[in-house]
């Protein structure tokens, strides 16, 4: 656990330096931005690293990054923001320390467990770690491909790259980085989820929730399996690499059977993420975080989730503004340049972490904001409009310019947009999502009603009329902006207003909740319930299984109505707004995809799916918090004895099931597993398995060295994808081979016959490659096979026992090597030659 610690450390360090920048930038945030210090300080260094890594990409151009950015801090304390700063940390050092022992104690269980569980090995493991050792073998950016010599990284890297300058700093194995980087992902993740919901709702309670909603709880799989025990005796269509039952019998004993023993009924932790079938072989991925770090694939869309929350937290801190235009960031220049600076870089980062999360952040951005200057009062439409113009353009603009390196590079498989000719039934809508909508839809229908309760009580307060700087902290009452350091003012405290104020959008709205909802008529109220559940489950068993897209299209309605009906806190319509962007996500997958390399086939909606059902679970998250608030502190105490029996026995089953993933998951990924082998090197899984390998990979570690900025392409046996065995030195070592697996190239750069460069040779392919690699190897033609190596300018050629076993009908000829080189190091039948320059 010492390098947990030394992360820790690390993390604690960069949190505290970029503390002033989070100050600033998230200063209506109860912590002022405290936990997101450490995200940001990433995302900075990172970016800082990156950019300084087109001259040099080593430890000294880490650290003068490092000393930017706290020079950068020390001009925000230099302008003024000093004093309130240290009195703010004095005040709440408490609150501050509670928040960082949240943050330890997660980082010290994710890495006991991932010490437990630290081989790198199955799924896309090896392409995670391919990449983090190409990025610390490229002496300089943009980092080579491992898997494609000759090329650079063709993907969304950066979060890649942030963990290679982590293990840069702490000087850890790649091997001990990439579980590590596992464990503060979920540490950081629920850190952030707990500060960004305890703005959202000042509770503790809500706040943990939200966190293990978004780390822990999983969908309701469980049901699920309950459901196909009862119905087949075990999964009717078995998960991927897991046997099934057939056999067995079906009914309520086996649905009991099941619920008292699932470790027993081919049960593992991968199921739930593989529901929604589409046919009797295939099932589109529907992944959520607590799956995803159970897991332990070090994807972008893993890595990405705390910089998710920072730009959610971004359009929070905006909504809470009261202020007209740029003054959302104060009155000086400096306060509205540097905070529209730091805007791009997140999200700019974002489409760099994970391109998809790009643009549904981006939009709730700009819904946030849309909504805070329209509640700023602007003069007309006019006004509000060129508000909007003056802070949306600089920041997308600036997104996309700030990272048009990596856009200048980048090769996509991505073919346009396709109308969806399936839907999701209902039923899977309520498995993947259950969780939140047992929660959600009690509440948006208890506010359809005008005359209902008002916002929680809480958050009621009466409007001060006394300016404060949310910056230094000064009196600025009377002024613009504050007239100390520039800052923006907002009032002491806040109170409720109404999120429509235009009178006729909100009469219409308040209209259409009045047909659903008739306080004064319960009989009508009972009818429309009755009458809604039977349009969903027609819709639902339609030819057209419009049940789904029905159901979210009215929920999105009441989400509207909701914002019409009565006042409501700045956090409230904050968290409504995350609820409805949700929805729109779901919605948008029942009606688009994306087309891709998978569009020809049954799972051709499968990224569209996965990317954004992946946000949806994120988002709704961190809205749990503030709708379970709303429904306990308002709900529940007018609800008749019935209505708290049924949703309590419902919540429970449902929150039961849920709870069940992360349990049952811990039990089965840690079977098998012995505490005294426990490592955090995942690395250790190639010397027990690939010993011969391994030596050759450590001998080429401590020997092989890139020659005047030139790294060594070392060939070895290209392979399919998901083979553990082939591209082993690349991903080990990060000197590239010719190709590495051959499917996944093809999705990064498009297409197999699409030239493997943005603008290079259009006939150095994929497939070109593949056939050039199996003439190098077979070909009995020394001067042929010569030539090739020179074309792709191999250094040297590995023959092991996979290459052995690929080529074994020419085995002959895989000892000719010797003849166009010499042998540089030999563990029994695995030779690695040195070929002559």
């Amino acid at each position: 656990m010492e390098l947990v610690l030394l992360w820790w450390f690390i993390l604690f360090v960069l949190g505290i330096v970029v503390f002033p920048i989070s100050f600033i930038l998230l200063k209506h945030l109860p912590d002022k931005g405290y936990a997101f210090s450490k995200v940001l300080a990433l995302l900075l260094l990172g970016y800082l690293s990156w950019l300084l890594g087109y001259i040099s990409f080593s430890g000294g151009t880490i650290l003068l990054a490092f000393i930017l950015i706290a020079s950068f801090s020390g001009v925000i304390i230099w302008m003024g923001v000093g004093r309130s700063f240290l009195e703010y940390v004095k005040k709440e050092i408490g609150f501050l320390l509670l928040e960082e022992i949240l943050f330890l104690v997660v980082f010290l269980i994710a890495g006991a467990y991932k010490m437990r569980t630290h081989d790198i090995v199955g799924t896309e493991k090896p392409m995670d770690f391919a990449f983090i050792n190409g990025i610390l073998a490229s002496p300089s950016m943009p980092p080579l491909d491992p898997w494609l010599s000759g090329g650079s990284i063709s993907y969304y890297y950066f979060g890649y790259l942030i963990v290679a300058v982590m293990s840069r700093i702490s000087q850890v194995t790649s091997g001990e980085a990439f579980n590590l980087a596992i464990a503060m992902i979920w540490a950081l993740s629920a850190f952030v989820a707990f500060s960004l919901v305890y703005a959202l709702t000042r509770r503790y309670r809500y706040s943990f929730l939200s966190a293990a909603a978004l780390v822990v709880f999983g969908n309701l799989d469980f049901i699920h399996r309950i459901v196909q025990s009862y119905q087949f005796g075990d999964l009717r269509i078995p998960y991927y690499n897991f046997p099934s039952n057939p056999g067995a019998a079906s009914g309520i004993g086996a649905a009991w059977d099941f619920m008292i023993s699932p470790l027993q009924h081919s049960w593992d932790y991968f199921q739930a993420s593989r529901i929604l079938a589409v046919s009797n072989t295939d099932k589109m991925i529907n992944e959520f975080p607590s799956f995803s770090f159970f897991l332990s694939d070090l994807h972008p869309h893993v890595m990405g989730i705390p910089f998710v929350l920072l730009a959610v937290a971004l359009s929070f801190n905006v909504i809470k503004s009261s202020a007209l235009g740029l003054r959302v960031f104060g009155g000086q220049k400096f306060w509205q340049f540097s905070q529209l600076f730091l805007l791009s870089i997140v999200f700019g980062g974002l489409s760099f972490l994970n391109s998809w999360d790009f643009p549904t952040l981006l939009l709730l951005f700009g819904v946030c904001l849309s909504f805070q200057q329209w509640w700023a009062g602007p003069a007309s439409l006019g006004d509000w409009f060129k508000s909007m113009i003056g802070i949306c353009l600089p920041v997308v603009l600036g997104a996309l310019f700030l990272y048009l390196p990596f856009y200048l590079r980048l090769q996509s498989q991505a073919q346009g947009i396709g109308l969806v000719g399936d839907r999701t039934d209902i039923y899977y809508l309520i498995i993947l999502f259950g969780i939140f909508l047992i929660v959600i839809i009690p509440v948006l229908i208890d506010k359809l009603s005008a005359k209902g309760e008002k916002a929680t009580k809480a958050n009621k307060v009466k409007k001060s009329e006394t300016l404060i700087c949310l910056l230094c902290g000064k009196d600025g009452t009377g002024r613009n902006f504050c007239g100390y350091c520039g800052g923006e003012l907002a009032a002491s405290d806040f109170s409720e207003l109404d999120p429509l104020p235009e009178k006729e959008i909100k009469g219409y709205l308040i209209k259409v909740g009045e047909i659903f909802s008739k306080t004064s008529s319960p009989l009508y109220s009972w009818i429309v319930f009755f009458s809604v559940v039977l349009v969903v489950i027609l819709l639902n068993i339609s030819p057209l299984k419009l049940g789904s897209m029905f159901l979210v299209l009215l929920l999105m309605v009441f989400g509207c109505v909701s914002l019409a009906s009565r006042s409501e806190s700045k956090e409230m319509v904050f968290s409504t707004l995350l609820v409805m962007i949700a929805f729109a996500l779901v919605l948008g997958c029942e009606l688009f995809y994306v087309k891709d390399m998978f569009s020809g086939g049954n799972l051709y909606r499968m990224n569209t799916v996965f990317k954004f059902h992946y946000q949806v679970w994120i988002l709704l998250s961190i809205a749990l918090g503030p709708f379970f608030k709303w429904l306990m502190e308002n709900q529940w105490v007018r609800w008749e004895l019935w209505k708290k029996l049924t949703w309590g026995c419902l919540a429970v089953i449902f929150l039961a099931a849920s709870a069940m993933y992360p349990v049952l998951s811990f039990a089965s990924r840690l079977n098998g597993t012995s505490p005294d082998q426990a490592t955090m090197d995942g690395a250790i899984y190639y010397e027990r398995n690939f010993s011969a390998d391994y030596q050759v990979i450590e001998w080429i570690k401590a020997n092989v060295k890139p020659v005047m900025g030139k790294v060594p392409v070392i060939l070895e046996a290209w392979g399919g994808s998901y083979h553990q065995d082939f591209g082993r030195i690349a991903t080990n070592t990060g000197f590239p081979t010719v190709l590495g697996w051959d499917f996944h190239e093809v999705q990064w750069r498009g297409s197999g016959d699409k030239a493997v460069v943005r603008g290079g040779n259009p006939d150095d392919t994929v497939v070109h490659r593949q056939n050039d690699i199996d003439t190098i190897f077979t070909s009995s033609d020394l001067q042929l096979t010569q030539n090739l190596l020179k074309k792709y300018g191999v250094d040297y050629v590995y023959v092991g026992d996979s290459e052995r076993q690929k080529y074994a009908a020419n085995a002959a000829n895989l000892d000719k090597f010797v003849n166009l080189g010499v042998v540089a190091f030999r563990v029994g039948n695995s030779v690695l030659y040195k070929i002559n320059s």
